[in-house]
């Protein structure tokens, strides 16, 4: 999935060794990539981007209900997380081949590529599973959930080996199972959002839910003059301009946690505190005040945590 990933779990006597763990988890990332990445080009997603047809285009049952889950969440953010903001993201030099433009894209540039760009333009059906665009020039990027779902996948694969207590991280998105050896939560790291040191900003202990963090600090491009983020507002064409440096978000499942992670960094903070207290969101908030941080959280996420 284009990262890295990490797995601690508690062995029983019938939990298979290390090597075959591994093996299945590499299994089945390969299969997610096969069936989402954007950098595959033989991926359904790289597919169903490449295709000119308006017609219902077959795709898995995962991928089915990955881009189903997406439209929900443009749904609940207004419009914010967007899968279709693909040509965007392409255009600003943060796609998967697409190297750093000289300059911005022009107001006409932009204008252009936001005609294919809105999730009224996606349609998705899970039986059989396929996906429609209404549009030919329609592209997905599910990058901002698709890393999520593989973390739930993995969480899956490893329940069906009777593996109960663990913890599963890929690309900083983590989601965990039962509890640590000592009885105790799981420890889980949140950076602090400086592109010029790694260093903990908290660290909070939770037991059976998914936390995602996303933040503009380390995936950003020197475009001409600017310095811009990969966050791009899917409704102006531009990278979202944001107090915000990272949100991280509790979920039963990291799917969603990845998705609404998102959502925040796409927008203001306050509209990301209005999407937040409507929503009742688990939520942690890192936001520059200068040159120091501020950390706001929600009260559903004070509740879900304890901090070490």
């Amino acid at each position: 999935m284009g990262t890295t990933f990490s797995i601690k779990y508690q062995p029983s006597n019938d939990t298979p060794g290390i090597a075959d763990v591994a093996k299945v988890v590499n299994d089945e990332l390969a299969v997610v990539n096969k069936q989402m990445s954007t950098y595959l080009e033989d991926s359904e997603v790289s597919k169903f981007n490449q295709s000119q047809s308006t017609d219902w285009f077959t795709v898995s049952n995962e991928t089915a209900r990955v881009v189903d889950l997406a439209l929900q969440y443009n749904r609940l953010s207004e419009g914010t997380f967007d899968v279709t903001v693909g040509p965007l993201v392409n255009a600003w030099g943060f796609g998967p081949s697409s190297p750093t433009p000289t300059s911005p894209p022009s107001a006409l540039q932009i204008a252009n590529l936001l005609t294919s760009v809105g999730s009224d333009k996606l349609q998705v059906r899970l039986d059989p599973p396929a996906l429609k665009k209404t549009l030919p020039s329609v592209q997905i990027d599910l990058s901002a959930i698709a890393k999520g779902h593989g973390v739930d996948r993995v969480i899956q694969r490893l329940s069906n080996l009777d593996i109960k207590n663990m913890m599963v991280e890929i690309g900083g998105e983590v989601r965990t199972s039962g509890t640590r050896a000592d009885g105790q939560g799981w420890q889980v790291g949140i950076e602090v959002p400086d592109p010029r040191r790694r260093a903990l900003h908290r660290t909070i202990s939770f037991s059976d839910l998914a936390l995602a963090t996303s933040g503009d600090y380390r995936n950003f491009r020197q475009v001409g003059t600017e310095q811009v983020g990969h966050f791009i507002n899917p409704k102006t064409g531009r990278p979202i301009e944001t107090e915000i440096a990272s949100a991280s978000v509790l979920m039963p499942d990291c799917a969603s946690a990845d998705a609404i992670a998102t959502t925040l960094m796409a927008s203001t903070l306050e509209n990301a505190l209005r999407l937040s207290t409507l929503h009742q969101w688990p939520v942690l908030l890192i936001v520059r005040r200068g040159d120091q941080f501020e950390t706001i959280t929600t009260p559903q996420f004070e509740e879900l945590v304890q901090y070490k």
